[in-house]
């Protein structure tokens, strides 16, 4: 017998050594591919959550403008990854919120003399957000600046996240952002807006100049012929033709600002403005709860009045897509249904004007309303989940809010 020449047992370590070698491509690609997008989605949720921290944070500092009172916020700055059974993650994406230096505020005349309105020093300050995420990017770095917050990314978009209160009707409400803050890390860090000193008078055509990083069209648009805006050299210079009330106050970033905290009885002129109306009132209770895609083109996008009163919304605008995939063009309009009665409501032109609903769509308090929108095109790649679009909700009472909502796909 010859045992040398026996090759039986050679088809059984070939055998081992194929499988062995499956699994490590198996594994190795689960560790190239599926890792980090469960992560880039995590990542990108963070992103939107961190979003909301920044508009309650933004709403904060208004508040304490408005009313005088100290108004705490939590924002979660970084995140962790969800475990994965055979892969390996990165180190937490970590984020920063600081005070960045600005400028001066100044306000003039109809004449070009300078009226002094702001107490104590008229300097302000920006607020930014960034994350050093490892795979969502280009994540944008999200900054307040006087009551606005816009998402700023590197290759110079700027996606408008809020409203502007700096004008409103005959008012021009000047908040100055004071105080040094910087936190960095991944857990939550709180923030609490101090507010300082106020002041209001009365201008004949003011010539109002803020730093600005915001762009001229970006101004233009959100104040839209309240004021003339120019743009330069990193200030906005904003032009009036009628007789206005400048209020000014110190707002602390988690510090008491320059001159003191603002006496207990409120604000301006006893707090009411001087003529017993509330200064800048704004927006409602009506919050956007999640949303969800029924197929390749359509989204379902539910709101909640938290209010104690009904609201109606009578039309809407998106400003910006943002689509997450490159290699297609983002849609050009959709057409959006009250999703309880499958009425039409209007088609919004993307990035263009805000269009009157059909019928208003009542928000009674504490009961969800959906909208449905129907996009003009069908993605490439359904399974994109990155994609975001801003929406502006105008209602009966005067207000409007603008919503950051995401294409999460719950039912691809």
């Amino acid at each position: 017998m010859r045992f040398r020449d026996d090759e039986r047992g050679q088809a059984i370590q070939v055998g081992a050594v194929l499988m062995f070698a499956v699994l490590v491509i198996l594994l190795a690609t689960y560790q190239t591919v599926i890792v980090p997008q469960e992560n880039k989605n995590a990542e990108f949720q963070h992103s939107l959550d961190v979003q909301q921290d920044m508009l309650d944070v933004r709403n904060a500092i208004i508040g304490a403008f408005q009313d005088g009172e100290a108004q705490p916020v939590s924002v979660k700055l970084g995140t962790t990854y969800p475990m994965h059974t055979f892969g390996v993650n990165p180190a937490p994406a970590s984020g920063s919120l600081r005070t960045v230096d600005a400028g001066s505020i100044t306000v003039k005349d109809g004449d070009g003399n300078t009226v002094s309105v702001c107490p104590v020093s008229s300097e302000t300050k920006f607020l930014n957000y960034s994350a050093d995420y490892n795979h969502y990017t280009p994540a944008p770095t999200l900054v307040y600046e006087n009551t606005v917050l816009y998402a700023d990314y590197d290759d110079g978009r700027q996606v408008v996240v809020s409203d502007q209160d700096l004008v409103r009707n005959d008012t021009i409400n000047l908040v100055a952002l004071q105080g040094n803050y910087s936190e960095n890390g991944i857990g939550a860090t709180d923030f609490q807006a101090r507010a300082g000193l106020a002041d209001s008078t009365t201008v004949n055509k003011p010539n109002i100049t803020v730093p600005t990083r915001l762009s001229e069209s970006r101004w233009q648009e959100l104040v839209g012929d309240e004021a003339d805006v120019t743009v330069s050299g990193g200030t906005a210079t904003f032009d009036f033709d009628r007789e206005m009330t400048v209020y000014c106050s110190a707002v602390g970033a988690d510090s008491t600002p320059l001159g003191g905290s603002r006496p207990a009885d409120g604000g301006f002129d006893g707090g009411d403005g001087g003529d017993g109306t509330e200064i800048n009132p704004s927006g409602n209770e009506v919050v956007f709860n999640s949303a969800s895609k029924n197929n390749k083109s359509s989204l379902d996008a539910e709101f909640e009045n938290q209010g104690t009163t009904s609201v109606d919304a009578t039309k809407a605008r998106i400003s910006y897509y943002y689509q997450a995939d490159n290699n297609q063009d983002p849609p050009s309009e959709a057409t959006l249904y009250d999703e309880s009665t499958e009425d039409e409501l209007t088609t919004l032109s993307i990035g263009g004007s805000a269009q009157d609903f059909n019928q208003d769509l009542v928000f009674d308090p504490n009961t969800p309303r959906t909208i449905r929108f129907v996009f003009d095109f069908e993605p490439v790649n359904p399974s994109i989940k990155s994609d975001f679009f801003v929406l502006k909700l105008y209602f009966d009472d005067g207000s409007s809010n603008l919503y950051f909502i995401s294409a999460e796909s719950t039912n691809p």
